[in-house]
C-alpha cells in the first residue's frame, strides 16, 4: 500500500486532449502511452499555414507536437484560443527540433527531444493535476469571500526564490557542468555523493528537483527512486536520470518515478532548461497543495476532525456544481457513515472519540483538490470535482482497508481488548441539471435508504 494519499492517476476520469501537430506519425506513437493515463487524443494538422481538424468542444488540454514549425507555436496557440473563444486551457509544448523555443509565455510546460511518449503523456497529467488544483483554489477563495465574509486570497508570488536542486551520485566530469549551468542562474545546488547521505538532505531540507547520477550505476540509482516513491513527503519532488546514453528499458524508468532523462553530452542551455522546468513545476505544485491545506477558517472547519463542515460543504458544492455544469464536468460524491461493531457493549464517549479518529483519517486519504465534510457526528460526504463515479472504488477501497485495520480503545479495563469500527458507504453522481441541495439529499437518502431533507441549515 502506498504511504501518501490517492493521486490523480488511482481515480483519473477521461479528459479531451487536441493535439496540433506537423507530424501525425510521430503524434500517434502518444496514443498507447496517453490511453493508460486517460487521455483521449484528438489530432489537428498544421502545414505551416493552417490548422486542419479541431474539434468543437472545448478541451482540457492542448498538446503541440512540432518538428517542422516550432516558430509558428504561438501562431498556433493564437489561432486555437480564437476557435475555442479564449477559454482557459493549459498548453504543453513537445518540441522535436534542435534548438530552444525562446517565448515561454506560450506553453504551461515544454518537453524538449529526446523525450518518450510516457513522459509527454504524464507531463500532460501533471499540467491537467495543476490545473484542477488552482480551480479548487480559486473556488474555495470565492466560498471565503462571498459566502462567509473571510477576507483570503491566493498568489504565486511566494515561490520567487532561488532554486535548491540536490544532485545524488558520484562526481563525474557532469557534475561539475550541471553545477556551472546551474549557479549561472543563481540555484543552490547540493551535492550527496552516497545514497544515505542523499535521504539525510532529503530529510532535513526541501528540494526543487533532484538530479540522479546513473551514469555507472542504473539499477542503484532506480532505487534510491522506488524508495522516495514510497515516502510520502518525497513522492512528488521529481527525479532527472542523468545517463550516458538513452537507457534501452526506458519506459519502465518513466513509470517508477523519473521525471525527465539527460545525457551527459547535453549542453549547458539544455542541462540547465530541463532541471529547471522540473523544478519550477515541483514548486508551483507544492504551493497550490500547501495553499489548498491551508486555506481552512473557523466556522467553516469541524474543530474534532479538522474536517469542512455541513455549512461549508452547502454552499462550496454550489458553487463547484456550477462550474461542472457550465464545463460538462462530471462531479461525484461517497457519503459513508461509521459506526462500531457490537455498539451495545462500548461507552458514548469511546464511540465519539473513535468518530473523530476516523473522520481524521479521511483527509490524509483524499488528493489537496478533493472536499472531505462532517455533516453528522457518524457521516461524512466526500466530493470529487471532475471525477467520474465509476473511478471512485480505490477511494473506498482505500478507507475499508484503513478502517477494517485499526483499533480503538474501548477504556473498560474489564473488557478484552480494543473494538473495530466499520462503514456503509454509497457512490453517488451528480445528475444533470441537479443542484447542490439535490446532490446531497440524494447521497444521504441513498446512505440511509430514506428520504432525509438536507437545506441550507449550520
Amino acid at each position: 500500500m502506498k504511504e501518501h494519499a490517492i493521486d490523480d492517476s488511482d481515480i483519473q476520469s477521461r479528459f479531451q486532449i487536441v493535439v496540433a501537430t506537423d507530424n501525425l506519425e510521430a503524434a500517434k506513437a502518444l496514443i498507447p502511452a496517453s490511453s493508460r493515463l486517460g487521455q483521449q487524443l484528438n489530432f489537428c494538422l498544421y502545414n505551416g499555414d493552417k490548422l486542419r481538424g479541431a474539434i468543437q468542444d472545448t478541451p482540457d488540454a492542448i498538446l503541440m507536437v512540432l518538428t517542422d514549425y516550432i516558430e509558428h507555436a504561438r501562431r498556433i496557440k493564437i489561432a486555437l484560443s480564437k476557435h475555442f473563444n479564449n477559454v482557459s486551457i493549459p498548453y504543453v509544448g513537445a518540441l522535436f527540433r534542435e534548438g530552444r523555443y525562446e517565448d515561454p509565455d506560450t506553453f504551461d510546460s515544454i518537453i524538449y527531444a529526446p523525450a518518450h511518449p510516457v513522459q509527454i503523456s504524464q507531463r500532460v497529467e501533471a499540467v491537467l493535476r495543476l490545473q484542477r488544483m488552482e480551480r479548487e483554489i480559486m473556488h474555495r477563495v470565492e466560498t471565503y469571500n462571498h459566502d462567509f465574509g473571510i477576507d483570503c486570497t491566493f498568489s504565486l508570488e511566494a515561490i520567487d526564490r532561488p532554486f535548491n536542486i540536490l544532485f545524488v551520485g558520484k562526481p563525474t566530469p557532469s557534475f561539475m557542468a550541471i553545477l556551472n549551468a546551474l549557479q549561472d542562474k543563481g540555484v543552490n545546488v547540493t551535492a550527496a555523493f552516497s545514497s544515505y547521505t542523499a535521504f539525510n538532505f532529503l530529510h532535513d531540507e526541501d528540494f526543487d528537483a533532484v538530479v540522479m547520477n546513473a551514469i555507472e550505476d542504473d539499477d542503484s540509482s532506480l532505487l534510491v527512486i522506488e524508495t522516495m516513491r514510497r515516502n510520502s513527503r518525497l513522492y512528488d519532488i521529481p527525479v532527472i536520470f542523468l545517463t550516458s546514453e538513452m537507457p534501452q528499458d526506458i519506459e519502465n524508468i518513466y513509470v517508477k518515478g523519473v521525471h525527465d532523462i539527460i545525457q551527459e553530452d547535453a549542453d549547458m542551455a539544455e542541462l540547465r532548461g530541463r532541471i529547471l522546468e522540473a523544478a519550477n513545476f515541483h514548486r508551483i505544485h507544492t504551493h497550490m497543495k500547501k495553499s489548498l491545506q491551508s486555506l481552512r477558517f473557523d466556522g467553516c472547519v469541524d474543530l474534532a476532525s479538522g474536517l469542512f463542515n455541513r455549512s461549508f460543504l452547502i454552499h462550496h458544492l454550489q458553487r463547484i456544481v456550477t462550474h461542472c455544469q457550465t464545463h460538462k464536468y462530471d462531479l461525484s460524491l461517497i457519503a459513508l457513515k461509521v459506526q462500531p461493531n457490537a455498539p451495545m457493549s462500548i461507552a458514548s464517549d469511546r464511540v465519539a472519540q473513535a468518530e473523530n479518529q476516523v473522520a481524521a483519517m479521511l483527509q490524509t486519504l483524499l488528493r489537496v483538490q478533493d472536499i472531505a465534510a462532517r455533516v453528522s457526528n457518524d457521516t461524512f460526504i466526500l466530493v470529487f470535482p471532475e471525477q467520474d463515479v465509476d473511478r471512485l472504488d480505490p477511494i473506498l477501497e482505500r478507507i475499508s482497508g484503513i478502517v477494517d485495520c485499526a483499533a480503538f480503545d474501548s477504556g473498560d479495563q474489564q473488557d478484552s481488548g480494543p473494538f473495530t469500527m466499520s462503514i456503509d458507504a454509497v457512490k453517488v453522481p451528480r445528475l444533470a441539471h441537479e443542484t447542490a441541495e439535490h446532490v446531497l439529499t440524494n447521497a444521504i437518502s441513498e446512505l440511509t435508504h430514506k428520504h432525509v431533507p438536507f437545506g441550507k441549515t449550520g
